[in-house]
């Protein structure tokens, strides 16, 4: 089974969450496609250290979006974020000065996670399966504290 047929799309965020995707979606207007999904971002640990689908609600996944050639948005999850516009994303989410707080977010490779909520600070992504895009080359993940 694919792993995104094992964990559904959805767009089932708390509101501190839902107002944080849309001033991504507002400030790149057709460009990205934000999702969380069921069991985001899953315990992969055994035993689990967290329900399945208690961080849903505060995680989101930022992916490319865009016109086609017929004018018609394109946005999906697995459609590969531009480097550059990722790297904006990505500053402006981790330098958000309101809304809720950063407990880890991931982007090209590397993670940062919260020392307030016991995180190491900068480090590399955490392993996943192969494919989830668990280095996150081509999208931003982030979850928020809870």
């Amino acid at each position: 089974m694919s792993y995104e047929t094992e964990h559904p799309t959805h767009f089932n965020w708390v509101p501190e969450v839902r107002e944080r995707v849309s001033t991504i979606q507002r400030r790149h207007p057709w460009k990205t496609y934000v999702n969380t999904y069921w069991d985001h971002p899953p315990d992969l640990r055994r035993p689990r250290r967290w329900p399945a689908g208690f961080y849903d609600p505060y995680s989101l996944d930022v992916w490319g979006g865009g016109g086609t050639n017929q004018g018609n948005y394109t946005g999906y999850r697995g459609k590969q974020l531009p480097k550059d516009l990722g790297n904006r994303i990505f500053h402006e989410l981790f330098n958000a000065a309101s809304g809720p707080a950063i407990d880890w977010i991931i982007w090209r490779g590397r993670m940062w996670w919260n020392p307030k909520t016991d995180g190491p600070g900068w480090t590399d992504a955490p392993p996943g399966p192969p494919d989830s895009d668990p280095d996150h080359m081509h999208h931003i993940h982030c979850t928020y504290v809870h």
